[in-house]
């Protein structure tokens, strides 16, 4: 990976009484929940060691109840994050471009910059 930072958004199906779980990994890095308020997508984060996770938001996708979390990892370096990141729902879609994260923007979580 070039120096880029990874950016996948995914919307996950959920039952409508239910409750999602935050996403599981097992990584050679730390999975860590994003709680900052800079901009993401963008390669300013830098960071080597953390592979990072952020809840977005909830809403209707396609006629289905979803939840929408971003997973991104922005290394400093070219370092390579090697692993699986687990959900407790199935992935209904996963948006890995710019253009699809603009076009599901009220998903986005507010206060983020992406």
């Amino acid at each position: 990976m070039n120096r880029s930072a990874c950016v996948l958004s995914l919307l996950t199906l959920f039952g409508a009484a239910a409750h999602a779980a935050n996403p599981t990994a097992a990584l050679n890095l730390s999975f860590t929940e994003y709680t900052g308020a800079g901009p993401v997508g963008n390669g300013t984060i830098d960071d080597d060691k953390n592979f990072y996770w952020m809840f977005e938001s909830s809403g209707i996708w396609a006629g289905q109840a979803v939840n929408s979390w971003l997973i991104f990892w922005d290394p400093r370096s070219t370092l390579k994050a090697n692993g699986t990141v687990t959900f407790d729902a199935p992935i209904l879609f996963l948006q890995d471009d710019q253009s699809e994260l603009i076009a599901t923007a009220a998903f986005g979580k507010a206060g983020v910059t992406y």
